[in-house]
């Protein structure tokens, strides 16, 4: 992974920094990016949390970005998932800011089968490795999310990786074949039977269509997964571009390790979903104590033989 990376900068146009001297320079509670040589990925950004502590852990989100956003900058990942909230100054999201490292992975243009995530896990783990190895993580608390091209990648990544995930929150992705992908996506429905997750989707979706979230419970309850906590949202705003507001009591929803949530807006559009702080609250809800038996630490106990349980 090392040697595939070309060059790292701040947002704020410092180069030539190591992600470590950009914290040590004050970087915190901004972005760094990592440009990559791999045929699909191109590079990262990575959110530093406002006054970073190396001392201290930090939970990690892995935010994967739809088929819109392939091509362009690194910073077009950031169109999606937390990326916007990160970047307003609403005192909403000051606990996002100062909470989570969060990684932006971003792919290069390409054909639409030949730019999915799920075909991308080997890429997706070095980027994690690279940064656990960068700045002081939180293993127990890795997060994934992702919409539309990045929810299917969150459920086909989740899938391969039963052990590592925290919790998990697919939106709008496809859980089968279907638009020209031709191979599965889910490597094992039950290796989900334990991993959190809160799915969201559109039932008006015509480009995903809402059965991808009746078969995905029907495959996770079936295999001994817990039930699902089903939600219901309104959405505000203009015609078709509109707000969801997740306006669920927290005391609910948190720790709870299986909802799905549906709304309704008349495109496939992910309704500024990432505006509603109780997603993070939900997280954070969850820890993940089997990640030391997970494909991402054991990874790194091979490289260092101190982790080794």
């Amino acid at each position: 992974m090392r040697k595939s990376m070309l060059l790292l900068i701040l947002a704020t146009s410092i180069i030539g920094m190591s992600a470590a001297e950009a914290v040590r320079h004050g970087a915190s509670g901004s972005f760094v990016q990592v440009f990559m040589q791999d045929e699909a990925i191109d590079g990262y950004s990575v959110w530093i949390p406002a006054d970073y502590d190396a001392s201290k852990t930090y939970p990690v989100i892995l935010s994967i970005h739809s088929s819109g956003e392939t091509g362009g900058t690194l910073m077009t990942a950031l169109v999606h998932g937390p990326g916007p909230s990160l970047k307003d100054p609403d005192p909403r999201f000051d606990a996002l800011r100062s909470t989570f490292i969060i990684v932006f992975p971003h792919l290069r243009q390409g054909s639409y089968t030949g730019r999915q995530w799920f075909d991308r896990t080997g890429t997706l783990d070095s980027i994690l490795l690279e940064v656990f190895a960068t700045f002081s993580c939180d293993l127990s608390r890795l997060y994934l999310l992702g919409y539309s091209t990045g929810g299917t990648g969150t459920w086909g990544y989740a899938s391969s990786h039963p052990l590592d995930f925290a919790a998990t929150i697919p939106e709008a992705g496809f859980t089968r074949p279907d638009l020209g992908i031709d191979k599965p996506i889910i490597r094992d429905w039950s290796n989900l039977a334990d991993v959190p997750v809160w799915a969201v989707y559109n039932l008006f979706d015509k480009a995903v269509s809402y059965s991808h979230l009746r078969d995905a419970v029907s495959a996770i309850e079936s295999g001994g997964g817990k039930p699902f906590l089903k939600l219901a949202h309104r959405a505000i705003g203009p015609q078709f571009r509109e707000s969801v507001i997740i306006d669920t009591d927290p005391a609910l929803v948190l720790g709870v390790r299986r909802i799905s949530s549906s709304f309704r807006i008349g495109i496939h559009s992910e309704g500024n979903v990432w505006a509603n702080p109780v997603l993070y609250d939900w997280l954070l809800s969850h820890r993940n104590e089997r990640y030391r038996g997970g494909i991402l630490f054991r990874t790194l106990s091979l490289r260092d033989r101190r982790l080794m349980p």
